[in-house]
C-alpha cells in the first residue's frame, strides 16, 4: 500500500515539474507575443500555485528526513538544496509578493528602476523553476541501472547548475550593473524625456505642439499628466485595462509632469532571454538525461554488470561483448581479459566434471 502511495505522489510530483516547464515557457511567450494581461495574469497565478506545492513537497521531505535523522543525506546527496533553490525562496521573494501585490492593485515599484528590478526577478525566478526538471531524470534508487543514472543526474544537475549560474549573472549584470545595458539605456532615455517635458512646460495645455513632437518621437511614452490632469494619453481606457497589467509600465515623475512609460517590449525582451535559457536547460537535461545516460550505461555499467553476474553465478558462462568503437576503454578492457580469463575457466571446469 505504502509502494503504491509512493508511486502515486512521485506521478503528481513530475506532473507538476512537466506544468512547471508548460507554465514557464507559456508565460513568458505570452509576453513575447502581446497577449492581454487577463491572460498573463492567470499564467502568474497558474505559477504561483505550482511554487505553493514544491514549497509544500520540500518542506514535507524536510520535515521527513529530520525526523529520521537523515537531513544531511537529503539535502546534498538526494539534492533537497535543488528543491529548496527552486521552492521557497520563489514562493516567498517573487510569485508570491507579485501575486498579492496585483491582487490588491499594484505591485511595490519604485518608478522604473523598480519595474526593471522586478523584471529581472521574475527572469531569476523562472530560471530557479528549470532546476524542478533535475529529480525526474534521476531514476529511483531501486533501478538495475543506479550507477548509471546517478552518474546521468549528477551529468545533468552540473550542466543545468552551470547554465542557471551563468544565466541568473547575465540577468544581475544586465539589470543591475551594466551602464550600458538596454534596461539602464531605457532608463536614462525615460528620465531625459520626463526631464525635457518638465522643463519646456511641454505638458501644459498650451505647448500642445511640443508635447505632439515628444511623443511621436518616443513610442513608450503612455499618458503625460500635469498637475495631476491628463494632458496626453496612446490609448483609449479599455485598452489599457485589457492590455496592461502592474508590471507592464513604469512611472516617472518630474516637478509637476508625470509620465507613464510602455515597458512591454523591454519585457518582451526579458522573456526572450529567459526562454532562450529555458531551451539551453532542457536541451541540456535531454542530452545528458537520455544520450550521456544511455552511454554511460553501454559502456561502462553493462560490462560491469555482466561480469559481477559471472563472478557471482560459476553456471552463468556469458562472454561480453566488446564493441570495437570503444575496446580501448578501461571498462571493456577489463571485459576482454574477464572473456579470455574467466571464461575459459569456467569452460575448463565444466569440460573436467
Amino acid at each position: 500500500m505504502r509502494t503504491k502511495l509512493t508511486t502515486v505522489l512521485q506521478g503528481i510530483v513530475i506532473l507538476a515539474v512537466v506544468a512547471t516547464v508548460a507554465q514557464v515557457v507559456l508565460e513568458n511567450l505570452a509576453m513575447v507575443i502581446g497577449r492581454g494581461w487577463q491572460e498573463r495574469y492567470v499564467l502568474l497565478l497558474v505559477g504561483f500555485g505550482l511554487d505553493v506545492f514544491f514549497t509544500v513537497e520540500f518542506l514535507t521531505r524536510f520535515y521527513a528526513a529530520t525526523l529520521h535523522r537523515r537531513l544531511g543525506r537529503y539535502l546534498l546527496r538526494e539534492r533537497g538544496w535543488v528543491a529548496f533553490l527552486s521552492s521557497i525562496p520563489v514562493v516567498v521573494l517573487f510569485s508570491g509578493p507579485a501575486v498579492i501585490a496585483v491582487t490588491i492593485g499594484g505591485l511595490p515599484l519604485s518608478g522604473l528602476a523598480g519595474v526593471f528590478g522586478t523584471a529581472a526577478a521574475f527572469r531569476i525566478a523562472a530560471l530557479l523553476r528549470i532546476l524542478r526538471v533535475l529529480p525526474v531524470f534521476e531514476g529511483g534508487h531501486e533501478s538495475a541501472v543506479l550507477t548509471a543514472r546517478r552518474h546521468g543526474g549528477l551529468a545533468t544537475s552540473l550542466a543545468v547548475n552551470a547554465i542557471v549560474v551563468i544565466a541568473v549573472i547575465t540577468t544581475l549584470w544586465s539589470s543591475f550593473i551594466d551602464p550600458s545595458g538596454v534596461e539602464r539605456n531605457a532608463e536614462r532615455r525615460y528620465a531625459a524625456t520626463v526631464q525635457h517635458l518638465a522643463g519646456h512646460n511641454a505638458a501644459r495645455a498650451e505647448n500642445g505642439a511640443e508635447l505632439e513632437r515628444v511623443t511621436g518621437m518616443e513610442p513608450a511614452i503612455l499618458i503625460v499628466r500635469s498637475n495631476q490632469r491628463t494632458q496626453y494619453s496612446r490609448y483609449e481606457n479599455t485598452y489599457y485595462e485589457r492590455q496592461f497589467g502592474p508590471v507592464d509600465f513604469g512611472y516617472l515623475e518630474e516637478g509637476r509632469t508625470a509620465v507613464f512609460f510602455d515597458i512591454r517590449p523591454l519585457n518582451a525582451t526579458v522573456a526572450q532571454t529567459t526562454l532562450v535559457f529555458l531551451s539551453m536547460a532542457l536541451v541540456a537535461v535531454a542530452l545528458m538525461g537520455f544520450v550521456y545516460q544511455r552511454r554511460f550505461a553501454r559502456s561502462v555499467v553493462y560490462p560491469l554488470v555482466m561480469m559481477r553476474r559471472g563472478l557471482e553465478d560459476w553456471e552463468y558462462s556469458r562472454a561480453v561483448e566488446v564493441p570495437e568503437r570503444y575496446a580501448d576503454e578501461e571498462s571493456f578492457r577489463l571485459a576482454r581479459a574477464y572473456n579470455e580469463t574467466v571464461i575459459p575457466m569456467k569452460t575448463r571446469e565444466r569440460f573436467n566434471r
